[in-house]
């Protein structure tokens, strides 16, 4: 890690390079993900709710 050298450094210490930003959006990605899936598993105890008060 590269502190303070040249342009392009972060506040936190990480260069900007590509690799970089692209495991910082995978991160990203899988914390959107794993809001769905908590969404998802939600909707589906909902709906088994429903399904059992139905019959």
């Amino acid at each position: 890690m590269a502190f303070g050298i040249g342009g392009g450094d972060t506040p936190d210490g990480y260069r900007e390079d590509p690799q970089h930003q692209i495991v910082e959006e995978l991160r990203k990605i899988r914390e959107e993900i794993s809001k769905i899936v908590k969404d998802v598993d939600r909707i589906r105890e909902v709906v088994e709710q429903i399904k059992q008060h139905q019959k």
